[in-house]
């Protein structure tokens, strides 16, 4: 549960799903998030975030389009509340849209593949015991993102539509610092090296 914590473009992403569009599409893009971390958590476990984690192109390559569908979720979000559109035209298909976010994130097999490469090393699991983490991992994924869908929900009830609409700007401006940090941190990485 303590992996968690950590705030990321996917859970403001949640938060705001919440309070534009309320709990059940915000449940329906945490189902999408569940899915996307379900397979980097089995992708982790067969051991391929080991093997990105060695190859820095291809962790490069990965870097620079998560962080690229990053600036572009950022700039959807805030093109529409600027013009007054329902906020976040992606909500239409959430789970769909939830998905490829997390699936799009390439620190997502690289922190997965790392919790489960230190966990064998350090708990010396067997294969049925690193099944189980996984599980744990994934239920928490579950009960955290849900637990941000709700707190959006209920913060909905306080905020007037045009400090929703502005924090849809604020939101989409946070998604797209998000990117364009993870290309600037890879493109530097990728100076560093040459």
């Amino acid at each position: 549960m303590l992996l968690q914590i950590a705030i990321g473009p996917v859970s403001i992403f949640i938060f705001n799903l919440a309070m534009t569009k309320g709990v059940w599409h915000a449940l329906s893009g945490v189902s999408g998030v569940v899915l996307g971390d379900a397979f980097f958590i089995v992708l982790a476990i067969i051991g391929i975030g080991a093997l990105i984690d060695r190859s820095p192109k291809v962790k490069g390559w990965m870097a620079y389009l998560g962080g690229i569908i990053l600036v572009l979720f950022g700039l959807k979000m805030s093109i529409d509340a600027v013009q007054l559109k329902e906020a976040v035209g992606l909500t239409d298909h959430a789970f769909a849209k939830a998905l490829f976010l997390t699936v799009s994130s390439p620190l997502t097999i690289v922190f997965w593949g790392g919790v489960f490469s230190s966990k064998i090393v350090e708990a010396h699991l067997k294969r049925y015991q690193l099944y189980l983490f996984g599980f744990g991992a994934v239920l928490s994924t579950a009960l955290c993102q849900s637990a941000i869908a709700v707190c959006g929900t209920v913060f909905k009830q306080f905020l007037p539509p045009i400090i929703q609409m502005r924090l849809n700007v604020v939101v989409g401006v946070v998604l797209i610092v998000f990117g364009v940090r993870s290309i600037v941190k890879q493109y530097r990485l990728a100076c560093d090296q040459s």
